[in-house]
């Protein structure tokens, strides 16, 4: 027998781009067909969110709408469809793309496709980014494959994403150039990631050492999230006729590319967006990705997080995480009161054997 639900839940509202969010008390929404109603336990606070509050994110949604990109909880209800009825009472991450009961809220809505169900032994924590940087990884390590690349360039490698990247890409055998622009940052993946190459932005030597690195592998592509100056550097750096996939605007700059590259040397730059990406794998191919990234998620896709913040102090996360992206991720909740820090220690998620 379905739960009883109750008739109003708490929300986090965007009525008007560039504005502030505000919760709310909202009707609790109604999954159509081929959706799922999911008891949101946590929502991250992802880039994307940030540029969507701004108005600077694709998006089909219509305001006002409840925010959240991403989160975890437990499917409580069904719009309809076998494959929907199948996923209530289960554990699920889950991505809202086009509905407008985004994850920032007690209760959420999605389609049943950008649902992954979650292994009994991982929490919600850890399921609360469970698709976006999981599937964005594997559908890279996808046109990586397509394009029978030996090695390839991330940055920023210490985010959480790029150190998702190392360990699913190293699984596969795949070489990664790791680019940090701290000496911390540096130390960290060797450490904690066992990061065999990472260099640094800052170092004098830093193009030089890229250009040598990146033909001594063949690296001809890079995943690149920071844009700016910094992204037509490394492609300056690498063997003529590479690629640079633009997947984010941290740098809030214009990615730049000479013309000598682009005319001569065959260099590309391209622009890489989950929702485009998932758009070219079929509804098989795409379920059986989302099963194989949701067994990784406490190790190989495992992603660190730092606090917990309640729905109401919105304003305070982004600022925390604004200024400790590196730090980990940031947790939206409505089961908490106050800020809590997560006493979480980051797994060891080096992986045994090659896939």
């Amino acid at each position: 027998m379905a739960p009883k639900l109750p008739k109003t839940m708490k929300g986090i509202v965007l009525e008007e781009f560039g504005g502030s969010p505000v919760v709310k008390e909202l009707p609790i929404p109604k999954p159509r067909y081929n959706e799922v109603l999911v008891k949101i336990e946590y929502a991250s606070l992802n880039p994307m969110d940030l540029s969507f509050i701004k108005g600077y994110y694709s998006s089909v949604k219509k305001l006002p709408v409840t925010i959240g990109f991403e989160g975890c909880g437990t499917v409580v209800a069904s719009g309809g469809g076998f494959y929907g009825w199948t996923l209530v009472g289960k554990k699920v991450a889950i991505y809202v793309q086009r509905s407008p009961h985004g994850c920032f809220a007690e209760y959420a809505t999605t389609n049943v496709f950008q649902v992954c169900p979650v292994p009994d032994d991982c929490s919600f924590e850890e399921a609360a980014s469970g698709l976006v940087n999981p599937m964005t990884v594997a559908l890279m390590h996808k046109k990586t494959l397509e394009r029978k690349v030996k090695a390839v360039v991330s940055n920023p490698a210490a985010s959480a994403l790029g150190r998702m990247l190392q360990r699913y890409f190293r699984l596969h055998g795949i070489p990664v150039i790791n680019i940090v622009r701290r000496q911390e940052q540096l130390d960290m993946l060797k450490k904690e990631e066992n990061a065999e190459y990472v260099l640094n932005t800052e170092d004098p030597n830093f193009e030089e050492d890229l250009k040598n690195l990146s033909a001594k592998l063949n690296a001809t592509i890079s995943f690149d999230a920071v844009g700016g100056p910094v992204c037509g550097r490394i492609l300056k750096c690498m063997p003529n006729g590479s690629t640079a996939y633009v997947y984010g605007n941290l740098s809030m700059k214009s990615s730049e590319v000479t013309q000598n590259d682009l005319i001569f040397k065959k260099k590309k730059i391209k622009g890489f967006w989950l929702i485009n990406q998932l758009k070219k794998v079929s509804v098989l191919e795409g379920y059986r990705l989302i099963k194989k990234v949701g067994g990784l998620y406490k190790g190989i896709l495992s992603t660190k997080f730092t606090h917990k913040y309640p729905l109401e102090k919105l304003d305070d996360a982004v600022k925390h995480y604004l200024k400790n992206m590196s730090e980990g991720k940031i947790l939206l909740t409505a089961n908490v009161k106050e800020i809590e820090e997560i006493p979480y220690p980051y797994p060891n998620s080096q992986p045994q054997a090659r896939l």
